[in-house]
């Protein structure tokens, strides 16, 4: 088995259709998301957002509560 069939093997298993992601979002099950702990992985995202699109328009599709938009210089992105 390679690596990638691997992978996707594990993400299968991981993922379920029947999850009400709606009632996980509820329940606070992505509250974690908010914590300081994730402050690199958005700084890095929005690095990579200023360098590489410079100015323009971002839509952060799947969002949740928003979290990104906190990370932005809003002068650059609309």
């Amino acid at each position: 088995m390679s690596l990638e069939e691997d992978s996707y093997d594990r993400w299968r298993q991981t993922y379920n259709k029947s999850i009400d992601w709606d009632e996980t979002f509820r329940n606070g099950r992505w509250d974690y998301l908010a914590d300081i702990g994730e402050l690199p992985r958005y700084a890095i995202i929005a690095g990579y957002i200023h360098k590489l699109l410079g100015q323009g328009r971002v839509i952060d599709v799947g969002c949740g509560e928003g979290i990104l938009i906190d990370y932005l210089d809003l002068e650059r992105v609309e």
